[in-house]
């Protein structure tokens, strides 16, 4: 692995462990991380409209850390998963929890040994903040260059409502995501996660969940489906999180 940068070294000293293995969907915690994993699979209209006749998509996860979002996919058959990470750390912990799952070492940030027009779907989950951003136009070229004609490219990325942590070079609105896809692939929708501000169903689950008390059953039922069919899908300025479709060029 390249000598990494202070903020990729930040994010390469987390994984002393899986760390994302340790959430868990029924807690306040971890309910943007399943929201955003669910999201992104949602947002892909080829999964969606998967029928049992047809062949394996073939799906590589961009910057799959440990690889916990390749587990949320694994339930279905009818994916061929792949994951790329530059970090032999994480790349060694998601062989090992997911041993069904094909890994590659490799920085998509130069040109890679993947064959041309070789997956339906490119996912990259909050991997594009950590991006030096002279670098982004390069590996933009190599996924769209990876994916097949009319292949799906979707992204997740913090919003820029919020500041970017040590780790971070960037976040984005709607409007730079696009800006920043739009030389290579066909932008289709872009959708916010984790929608902020004040709702009087976030008032219900302080009543749930704070720290004096804590109503466990009814708190994990909130977090599994109120606040998810109310807060996880939003206007694209409204949320925590970004969430783009795009389509590869011709």
């Amino acid at each position: 692995m390249a000598e990494l940068t202070k903020e990729q070294q930040i994010q390469e000293d987390e994984y002393e462990y899986p760390y994302h293995w340790c959430k868990k969907p029924g807690n306040s915690s971890s309910r943007l991380y399943f929201g955003y994993l669910s999201l992104a699979a949602a947002m892909s209209r080829k999964i969606s409209s998967l029928k049992d006749s047809d062949r394996k998509l073939k799906i590589i996860d961009v910057g799959c850390g440990d690889a916990r979002f390749l587990k949320e996919l694994q339930n279905t058959e009818k994916f061929d998963l792949h994951g790329v990470d530059y970090s032999e750390k994480a790349i060694s912990f998601a062989k090992l929890l997911l041993p069904d799952v094909t890994f590659f070492v490799a920085d998509l940030g130069s040109e890679s040994d993947f064959p041309n027009d070789t997956y339906d779907i490119v996912f990259m989950i909050e991997t594009l903040e950590h991006i030096v951003p002279d670098n982004i136009p390069a590996m933009l070229t190599e996924i769209k260059r990876i994916l097949k004609p009319g292949g799906e490219f979707i992204v997740t990325v913090p919003s820029d409502a919020l500041p970017p942590g040590p780790k971070h070079y960037q976040h984005f609105s709607a409007k730079k995501l696009e800006d920043t896809l739009k030389d290579h692939f066909e932008v289709i929708e872009i959708v916010g996660q984790d929608k902020m501000g004040f709702h009087p169903l976030k008032l219900v689950y302080f009543f749930l969940d704070n720290k004096y008390w804590t109503i466990k059953p009814l708190a994990q039922k909130y977090n599994l489906n109120v606040w998810h069919k109310f807060f996880n899908k939003c206007a694209n300025n409204e949320g925590r999180r970004v969430i783009s479709l795009a389509i590869k060029k011709d």
